[in-house]
C-alpha cells in the first residue's frame, strides 16, 4: 500500500514549487485583468468625451450662426435707412437663410420707425410665409408683460441673450429667441432703436443629439441653463421636468447637481431612462450656456463583452488550480487520511461549481456567448441615408439604377412563438409613397420569411394624402406566421433574437423599403421602438427592438432574362431581441438533473463489500438503480428534444449524456468491484477511490463542455 502512495502522490517539496508558480501566475492575470479593466475604461471615457464634444460643437456652432446673423440683421437695419417694403424684404430673405429659423423680428421704439408710427414690430413666419405686426397684438415696450420679455429685456440691458426656451402655440414647436439691441448713429451718438430677434425651433438641435450612434442604448438629451428639458428621448419631459426634477424623483439629486454646477464632465450611475450601468457625459455650450449630456451604456464603451468574459474566465480558473495545490500542501496528501481525501474531491468540486456559475453569470447579465450579427443596424436617420448612400453608390458603379425608396413602417401588437422556428406576428404596417410613384407601382409588400403552409394575410386599413410632404399614406393590417432560422445550440442561454425581413414584393423594380424614422419619437433600442411594450413572452424577455439591412442574394432572375440589375437585394429588417429566462430551463431541466446525480452518488455510496456495513444496498440494487434513473433521465430528455425539437446538440443536453456515461461507468465499476477481488485499486478502501473521484469526475466533465461551448 506504502508504494501504491508513492506513485500516485507528489512529493510535499513539488507541490509547494507548482502553488509558488500559481500563485505567480493567479497575480499575473489579476495584474492583467485590472490592467485591461483601467485601459478599456479610460478608452471608453475618451470615446464618450470625443462623441459629447462632437455634439457640442455642432449644437454650438448651428446656434452661433443665429448669433451672427442676428449681429448682421442688426447692422444691416442700424446703418441703413429702409423703407418698409425694404424691411420686410430684408426680413423675408434673412428668415430663408436658415433651415431651423422659425421667423425673423425688427422691433422699434416707440416712433423710431418713423415718427407717425408709435410702435413698429414685423415679424415674419416662415411657416406661414407672411408677416405679423406684433404691435397689432400687443405692446412689447410693456416691462409688465411676460409676452414681452424678449424685447424689454434686451432693450433694458441693452445685451444680446437667449430666452428661455418655450412652446409655440402657434408654431406646435418648442422655440427659443436670441435677441440683439439695434443701435443707430443719431447726432454722433450710438442709440438704441429697437431689437432684432430670431426665432429658431429646438427640433433642428434634437436632430444633432439623435445622430448618436455608438452602441445599441446610447442616446442624449439637452437642458436650459437653469435644467429645464429642451430635448429628451421620452418626450413628456421636454419642458415639463428639470434636471433637478428627475435627479430627486430618482434618488440621483447628487449627480444632478453636479451636471448643473460644472462646465463639464462626466459620472457613472444606472441610466433612468435604459436601466442599465452608464456612463454620463456633459458640455456646457458657450453660446447659451446650455447643457449638452450624452449617456452610453457601460458595455457599449467597453465593446464586447467576449475579452473581458475571458480574462474572467482565465482568472477564476487560475484561482480555483492554486486553491487545489494549496490545499495539498497544507494538508499533506502523502499521508494516508481519507477524511483528506474527502476534503480535497469536496473542494475541488465546490471550485468547479464555482467556475460554471462564473461563465452563467457572464452569459445570463452580460452577453457572454453571444454571436455577433451580420446584419447592419440602423439606429437613426444619418445611418439610414449613409448605408442607402452606399448602397446606390455600388449599384452605379456596377453600371445600375440607384434605388428609389419608400419610406415603411411597423408597429408589432402581438407576438407568440408557435414552435421553436415559427413566430406569428399580428401589426400594423405603413409605407409613405411619394403622389404619382403609387400609380406606377403598386404600394405593398412581402414578409420574406413567411411560413408556406400559414402564409400572410393583411388588410388595407387607410390611404391618406399629405399635401404639405407630397405623400401618400398606406396603412395595413396583417397577420403572419414566419419560420427564422434560430439555432439552440447554446441551449439555455441563447438568444431568441426575431429578425422580420420586409421587402417590396416585386424585387426586380429598384424600390427599396427603408425604415420611416420619422414615424417613431423614440429610437433607442432600449425604449422598444415599433412594438408594443407590454407583450409578454413567457419564456424571454425583451431587451431591445431596432431596424438593420442584410444583403440577401438570390442566385436568380426569377426567369426575367431582361432584368439589368444587381442580384444582390438589401432587406429592410425590424428585429426583437430576446433573452431567454434562464430560471426557467434551470427548474425545469437542471434542477431535476442534479437529483438524480445525488440520489445516484448515494446509491453508489452506500455499495459496500464490507462485511459490518448495513446499508442494504446491493450489486443488484444499484444496477437496477442506475437502470431507472437513466429511463428517468432518457424521458427527460426527450420531452426537451420534442420542445426544441434542434438539429444541433444543445449545451443543456450534453447534460444529459454526461449523466448517461456516469450511469454506465458506475454500473461497470459496481459489478467489477463486486466481481474482483485482486485490484488493488478498486478495493482501496472499500471503492473509496471512486467514489472520491465520482463527483470531480461529472463536473469536471461539465466544466470542459461549457468551456468548449463558451469560452473562446
Amino acid at each position: 500500500m506504502a508504494a501504491f502512495h508513492t506513485r500516485v502522490v507528489l512529493r510535499r517539496r513539488t507541490y509547494q514549487y507548482i502553488a509558488v508558480m500559481s500563485l505567480i501566475l493567479v497575480s499575473a492575470l489579476l495584474f492583467d485583468f485590472y490592467s485591461y479593466n483601467n485601459d478599456i475604461e479610460q478608452e471608453s471615457i475618451r470615446i464618450g468625451k470625443e462623441a459629447n464634444n462632437s455634439i457640442t460643437h455642432q449644437l454650438d456652432s448651428m446656434l452661433n450662426d443665429v448669433v451672427i446673423a442676428t449681429a448682421l440683421i442688426s447692422e444691416k437695419v442700424g446703418s441703413t435707412n429702409y423703407s418698409p417694403e425694404e424691411l420686410l424684404g430684408l426680413i423675408e430673405s434673412e428668415s430663408k437663410a436658415f433651415d431651423f429659423i422659425l421667423g425673423v423680428t425688427v422691433a422699434y421704439e416707440p416712433f423710431a420707425f418713423d415718427e407717425r408710427i408709435p410702435l413698429f414690430a414685423p415679424y415674419y413666419d416662415k411657416r406661414l410665409g407672411s408677416f405679423i405686426d406684433i404691435a397689432d397684438v400687443y405692446d412689447y415696450t410693456d416691462t409688465t408683460l411676460t409676452t414681452a420679455k424678449w424685447y424689454s429685456e434686451v432693450a433694458q440691458n441693452k445685451t444680446a441673450k437667449w430666452s428661455e426656451p418655450y412652446f409655440a402655440q402657434g408654431a406646435q414647436l418648442i422655440v427659443s429667441d436670441y435677441g440683439s439691441p439695434l443701435f443707430k448713429e443719431i447726432d454722433g451718438e450710438k442709440t438704441l432703436i429697437g431689437t432684432v430677434t430670431l426665432t429658431i425651433a429646438l427640433e433642428r438641435l434634437s436632430a444633432v443629439l439623435g445622430q448618436l450612434s455608438l452602441g445599441s442604448t446610447a442616446y442624449a438629451f439637452l437642458t436650459s441653463s437653469k435644467g429645464v428639458m429642451l430635448a429628451h428621448p421620452t418626450s413628456k419631459y421636454i419642458l415639463n421636468v428639470t434636471l433637478m426634477d428627475i435627479g430627486r424623483a430618482y434618488g440621483i439629486e447628487p449627480m444632478a447637481e453636479e451636471v448643473m454646477s460644472k462646465e463639464k464632465g462626466h459620472l457613472e450611475y444606472n441610466s433612468v431612462y435604459t436601466n442599465v450601468d452608464s456612463y454620463l457625459f456633459f458640455n456646457t455650450i458657450p453660446s447659451t450656456g446650455w447643457k449638452s449630456v450624452v449617456v452610453f451604456a457601460t458595455d457599449d464603451l467597453r465593446g464586447g463583452s467576449r475579452v473581458l468574459g475571458n480574462k474572467v474566465v482565465n482568472l477564476s480558473l487560475a484561482s480555483s488550480f492554486l486553491v487545489i495545490i494549496w490545499l495539498l500542501v497544507l494538508i499533506r496528501i502523502n499521508e494516508d487520511t481519507n477524511t483528506k481525501l474527502w476534503i480535497i474531491s469536496t473542494v475541488f468540486s465546490i471550485l468547479v461549481v464555482v467556475n460554471i456559475i462564473v461563465i452563467w453569470n457572464l452569459n445570463v447579465n452580460h452577453g457572454y456567448s453571444e454571436d455577433p450579427s451580420d446584419s447592419v443596424k440602423i439606429l437613426n436617420s444619418t445611418e439610414m441615408y449613409r448605408y442607402v448612400f452606399t448602397e446606390n453608390e455600388r449599384l452605379i458603379r456596377l453600371g445600375y439604377d440607384p434605388y428609389m425608396t419608400i419610406n415603411t413602417g411597423i408597429y408589432v401588437e402581438e407576438m407568440e412563438f408557435k414552435d421553436s422556428y415559427n413566430v406569428s406576428v399580428r401589426g400594423k404596417i405603413w409605407q409613405k409613397w411619394p403622389i404619382g410613384l403609387d400609380e406606377e407601382f403598386k404600394p405593398g409588400f412581402q414578409f420574406v420569411q413567411q411560413s408556406p403552409t400559414l402564409g400572410t394575410s393583411k388588410e388595407l386599413v387607410s390611404i391618406k394624402r399629405n399635401e404639405e410632404t407630397y405623400e401618400n399614406l398606406y396603412l395595413w393590417d396583417f397577420k403572419t406566421t414566419l419560420r427564422l432560422p434560430l439555432r439552440y445550440l447554446k441551449f439555455p442561454f441563447d438568444s431568441r433574437d426575431v429578425s422580420i425581413e420586409i421587402a417590396y414584393p416585386d424585387l426586380q423594380s429598384n424600390i427599396l423599403l427603408v425604415p420611416d424614422m420619422e414615424g417613431y419619437k423614440v429610437l433607442n433600442p432600449s425604449a422598444f421602438p415599433g412594438i408594443k411594450k407590454n407583450i409578454y413572452f413567457p419564456q424571454a424577455t425583451m431587451k431591445s427592438s431596432y431596424f438593420s439591412f442584410e444583403r440577401i442574394d438570390f442566385h436568380t432572375e426569377f426567369g426575367n432574362t431582361a432584368y439589368n440589375g444587381d442580384n444582390e437585394y438589401p432587406i429592410m429588417e425590424f428585429n426583437v431581441n430576446l433573452k431567454r429566462r434562464f430560471l426557467n430551463a434551470f427548474v425545469s431541466n437542471i434542477i431535476p438533473i442534479l437529483v438524480v446525480a445525488s440520489m445516484i452518488f448515494l446509491i453508489f455510496y452506500s455499495n459496500s463489500k464490507r462485511k459490518d456495513s448495513n446499508t442494504g444496498v446491493s450489486m443488484m440494487g444499484v444496477v437496477q438503480s442506475c437502470a431507472g434513473f437513466f429511463f428517468v433521465l432518457l424521458m427527460a430528455h426527450i420531452d426537451l428534444r420534442k420542445r426544441i425539437a434542434s438539429p444541433d446538440i444543445t449545451y443543456l443536453e450534453t447534460f444529459y449524456f454526461t449523466m448517461y456515461v456516469m450511469i454506465g461507468l458506475l454500473a461497470i465499476n459496481v459489478v467489477a468491484f463486486t466481481k474482483t477481488k485482486d485490484s488493488s485499486f478498486l478495493h482501496y478502501e472499500d471503492n473509496l477511490l471512486v467514489k472520491l473521484a465520482y463527483w470531480p469526475f461529472l463536473l469536471g466533465s461539465w466544466l470542459i463542455i461549457t468551456l468548449s461551448r463558451f469560452y473562446n
